[in-house]
């Protein structure tokens, strides 16, 4: 049986430190020199996810952007996209702008992935977002609302401390694909916003038949993992995953301070 293997990055694969270990590095490299089926599912930009996972590249196209890009990681070139009509993305930006809420949005300008911001309503979470991405070529800060108008959106992240984000989650749900949590470094609270039709599990779905197999196993610690779960033929979460994670998975594994997706990856890959 043809197995592909789908892991999440930060909680799950990535260590606290948000990078792999030598141990995890050194052995994925091997496992994928080797063959193993694998790639990952991550709210990672191609760009952000590049670096925490020091050169590791998998041969398989990986998922981006909780499900909005289906992406070769080594050549950029996307195989599937996912995202907010223009319709959706005025309705979207008119809810939260009304709402005094500065979302960062992700979107496509001239062909090129950027994200926007409003740079005078940005309060303390944002900024400090911001600041652990001081050299992202995509960052573009906004001077007026109407910038936010112009590209193509795909993605919306929301890390107020002024506006309260639950409300707003629980109306936009009905509409769109949304994810309320709190942030696994910061512990802020975030909204995300994606098309209705995106999520890791439409994107693992079209992976999994882009590859011929039959099945899928899935490896996750958070709440945006909750999709991808309900789809794989197989689920582990790590000892660290949320409550509800744990409840729909087939197994525990160690936690991702100790390897625990790569040490079970070594160990079936070699049975």
């Amino acid at each position: 049986m043809k197995t592909l293997y789908l892991s999440d990055l930060d909680g799950t694969l990535l260590t606290p430190a948000q990078n792999l270990s030598p141990y995890a590095a050194r052995t994925l490299r091997r496992l994928i020199r080797e063959g193993l089926p694998f790639s990952y599912a991550t709210a990672r930009s191609r760009v952000t996810a590049s670096v925490v996972t020091q050169g590791i590249c998998p041969r398989l196209p990986a998922v981006y952007h909780n499900g909005i890009f289906l992406t070769q990681p080594a050549t950029g070139r996307v195989v599937r996209f996912w995202g907010f009509t223009p319709r959706e993305q005025k309705d979207l930006l008119d809810c939260l702008l009304s709402e005094g809420v500065c979302p960062i949005v992700y979107g496509l300008q001239e062909g090129r992935e950027r994200f926007f911001w409003l740079e005078p309503m940005a309060g303390e979470n944002l900024s400090a977002f911001l600041a652990t991405r001081p050299d992202d070529p995509r960052r573009t800060p906004l001077s007026a609302p109407e910038g936010y108008y112009g590209p193509s959106a795909y993605y919306f992240t929301c890390i107020e401390d002024q506006v309260p984000l639950l409300p707003l989650y629980r109306i936009l749900r009905e509409r769109f694909y949304c994810i309320y949590g709190n942030d696994l470094y910061s512990g802020k609270p975030w909204l995300e916003i994606l098309p209705k039709q995106a999520s890791k599990a439409t994107a693992a779905l079209a992976l999994k038949q882009w590859t011929g197999a039959e099945e899928l196993v899935c490896f996750g610690d958070g709440i945006n993992d909750l999709p991808l779960f309900e789809i794989a033929d197989r689920c582990y979460a790590v000892e660290n995953a949320c409550r509800e994670l744990k409840e729909k998975a087939d197994g525990i594994l160690p936690s991702n301070r100790e390897d625990g997706v790569v040490r079970f990856l070594e160990e079936e890959w070699e049975k």
